[in-house]
């Protein structure tokens, strides 16, 4: 009798794109009662990029699709997951309007909305599809267009958010590349990260309780990275590097310092990125790649945090086969 071979996910290819349009702290001086030093020592950002009049949460996650499938031979494609708190509308779902630019039909696509969470949620799906063999090739998107969710009249949020989109191209394989995943929830903490009209009847905008938001984004952030490592058999000195959320450069010196890890096992985009939600952990993920900072069979744990309140972990093993921008 002949054993069936165990099926993996594998990544296979990575991609991102940024917009052009750039929003400096200089920027921002001129809009809000702020100044480059109060946002630098309060976030670690400098510089975020803003989508153009016309360039949506799907148009974005499509371009990196078409770099990652060029990266990879366009090999068929059988689901496209989408993450994103700030798709194009309501309905349809942001990943059949990607789909659609793509130009492909007939196979599954829908969103996942864990916020900036998002993410490690959507890799624990697709995932789950090609370990569950309805899936052999599958397009993880994770693409924001924040700046459409925020109010530049609050200076609190306005300084955080940028816009950005990445793709990442999962394969079926014997070789495991993600060996552990963790989620969480807590609707309890729902009300500290909202999108809600101000008290005055403005726009609906991103509102956030940011003393609450620090406290338990760190918290959560250490428990995921002793908890991908231990179940991925790694144990906290077996990591390589840790893939953060990037939500704000203060926490992650906290969780360094909490953990007792140096800062340089942590990869920070979020000076020239801001927080881009689901998007900012592929994100990283691509520029560290490209930058030559990730090895083959590097251990990595892309932690998140985000409003729900949700969190989560993935452990993932690197190899020097993945095509990258």
């Amino acid at each position: 009798m002949t054993s069936r071979t165990e099926t993996h996910p594998a990544l296979l290819g990575i991609a991102s794109v940024l917009p052009e349009r750039v929003l400096t702290n200089a920027d921002l001086e001129r809009m809000v009662e702020t100044s480059d030093q109060w946002i630098t020592e309060r976030t670690g950002i400098k510089v975020r990029h803003l989508a153009g009049e016309k360039e949506t949460a799907s148009l974005l996650g499509a371009r990196a699709c078409e770099k990652v499938l060029d990266l990879c031979g366009a090999p068929d494609v059988d689901l496209i997951v989408t993450t994103t708190c700030s798709g194009d509308t309501l309905v349809p779902p942001t990943a059949c309007l990607i789909q659609r630019h793509l130009g492909m039909k007939g196979f599954p696509a829908f969103d996942v909305n864990a916020a900036c969470s998002g993410f490690v949620y959507g890799m624990a799906t697709a995932a789950s599809y090609i370990r569950s063999g309805l899936a052999k090739h599958v397009l993880l998107v994770s693409t924001e267009v924040m700046s459409s969710l925020i109010d530049y009249e609050d200076r609190s949020t306005c300084i955080l958010f940028g816009d950005g989109a990445a793709a990442i191209l999962l394969g079926a394989s014997e070789e495991n590349a993600v060996p552990s995943i963790i989620l969480g929830a807590n609707g309890q903490d729902a009300h500290h990260i909202v999108y809600e009209e101000k008290p005055t009847g403005k726009s609906p905008a991103v509102r956030m309780n940011g003393r609450e938001t620090y406290r338990t984004a760190v918290d959560k952030m250490c428990a995921m990275i002793d908890g991908v490592a231990e179940e991925a058999g790694w144990g906290r000195e077996g990591i390589d590097l840790i893939v953060p959320h990037q939500a704000n450069y203060r926490i992650m010196e906290a969780v360094a310092q909490r953990m007792g890890l140096p800062l340089d096992r942590m990869v920070s985009v979020i000076d020239h990125m801001g927080n881009t939600s689901s998007a900012s952990i592929p994100l990283a993920l691509d520029e560290a790649a490209r930058l030559g900072k990730l090895h083959d069979g590097d251990r990595l744990a892309c932690v998140a945090f985000g409003a729900g309140a949700t969190w989560g972990g993935v452990g993932l093993q690197w190899s020097g086969s993945c095509r990258h921008s």
